[in-house]
């Protein structure tokens, strides 16, 4: 029996756990995931567009994409600081 009294096991699961992902581990996981989307977004831009009518060049989806991809990029940080908060009981630090 353990110092907690029960049978064997450790109640240390009670306990909120560190963070595992860094602030910077977080950027890059997000950033991987974003350059990604960017590129499946910039073909199926070029793809669908065209059928409701909308036809725009190279040089505009690239940038539609590039305003689209900072605000995912923002967006996907801070989801994942706050769910990483939340999976191990305590706020994301600053």
């Amino acid at each position: 029996m353990n110092d907690d009294g029960v049978g064997g096991y450790s109640a240390s699961w009670i306990q909120p756990k560190r963070m595992t992902q860094t602030r910077r581990g977080s950027l890059v996981e997000a950033g991987a995931n974003i350059t990604v989307g960017f590129g499946v977004n910039y073909v199926a831009n070029l793809l669908i567009f065209p059928l409701f009518g909308m036809h725009i060049s190279p040089s505009h989806n690239l940038l539609l994409g590039a305003i689209y991809t900072c605000i995912s990029l923002v967006r996907s940080y801070v989801l994942r600081r706050w769910f990483n908060g939340l999976k191990f009981g305590h706020a994301p630090s600053r």
